[in-house]
């Protein structure tokens, strides 16, 4: 089928899609899952703005992945459909009275015998991903504490491969690099952990909304297009001040482009936010990361100084790997 066919269709099941966000009787997301697949061979950047969707994005993710329909869509099409029903067999006449009633029957058992959302694997991540902050690199704390935790696992038996690169100042660069390098390990998302903290925190949830996998942030960067807008211009690392780069005006707007307005299957994500952190306003943060397995931190401070003997066996119960080697 050539690309202007799947487009045209695309379109067509957008339309009834739209028609169902406003009518009881028919389904909206059903429609749209099957405009979303339409616009994957037809035209994708369709499809990425459909999966970037704050409110119809997570539903498409969930039933990719695992076949699932959040409690609360189940909730809704239950009270709609049977609203409709209800509505139908009082007002109307002859037999179309019957139709919402016909329709709520066959489709809401089907609705939920299907999941509610991710089953969270208990398994042992196999492939562990630590992205440092802004002007940070792989040689910041908490970054080589996680490396050396990570060779002491392996060293006692834990088939653990562990990769912390440094990023590149350019969102689209460093979205490329890290997934270059996720594609080349060819496991189930299950299998990988993604760690991140501030910017790269920021990073860990773009990566594990795309690939479905687990992943901690650490006062995660939500904004990072409007915080880093004061940064234009050359800049230095913090862990070598010989080392320097330009971070440029070009790079906000791909900030904006990658940025996950909500979060999908928060059983997947670990957060810890710390209510002192000096750099990045603590509520924005627990907000982002709400219903997800939270540590909100009443003092603590950007860089989670107390990360060692506070929050690590923590990180690695949730990836499902030793806490002690």
């Amino acid at each position: 089928m050539k690309r202007p066919v799947y487009v045209a269709l695309g379109v067509f099941f957008m339309v009834l899609g739209g028609v169902g966000a406003v009518l009881p009787v028919m389904p909206t997301v059903p429609f749209l899952l099957v405009a979303a697949a339409c616009f994957a061979r037809g035209h994708p950047p369709w499809e990425a703005r459909m999966l970037a969707h704050p409110l119809y994005g997570p539903h498409i993710l969930a039933w990719r992945r695992h076949g699932a329909i959040p409690l609360r869509a189940k909730q809704l099409a239950t009270v709609m459909m049977c609203g409709s029903a209800l509505f139908s067999g009082l007002l109307l006449q002859g037999w179309v009275r019957w139709v919402p009633t016909v329709i709520a029957v066959v489709v809401l058992p089907w609705i939920w015998s299907r999941p509610h959302g991710a089953r969270v694997s208990a398994v042992a991540v196999t492939h562990l991903l630590y992205l440092h902050g802004f002007r940070s690199s792989p040689k910041s704390f908490k970054a080589q504490l996680l490396a050396q935790r990570a060779e002491e696992l392996k060293q006692g038996g834990q088939d653990l491969t562990w990769w912390c690169p440094q990023l590149p100042p350019s969102p689209e660069e460093a979205v490329k690099l890290l997934r270059e390098g996720l594609a080349g390990w060819k496991v189930e998302p299950e299998r990988i952990g993604i760690v991140g903290s501030s910017l790269g925190g920021f990073y860990a949830g773009v990566l594990a909304e795309q690939l479905g996998c687990r992943a901690v942030l650490i006062n995660p960067a939500v904004q990072p297009a409007r915080d880093l807008a004061r940064y234009i211009g050359e800049q230095a690392s913090y862990h070598d001040p010989e080392e320097r780069f330009f971070f440029r005006e070009e790079f906000i707007e791909q900030f904006r482009t990658l940025a996950v307005p909500a979060l999908s299957e928060r059983e997947r994500y670990m957060a810890i936010v710390a209510k002192g952190d000096e750099v990045l306003d603590w509520r924005e943060m627990a907000q982002w990361c709400e219903g997800t397995q939270l540590k909100l931190l009443e003092g603590g401070d950007h860089a989670l100084s107390d990360f060692e003997t506070a929050h690590l066996r923590d990180v690695l119960a949730f990836l499902g790997l030793k806490t002690a080697p």
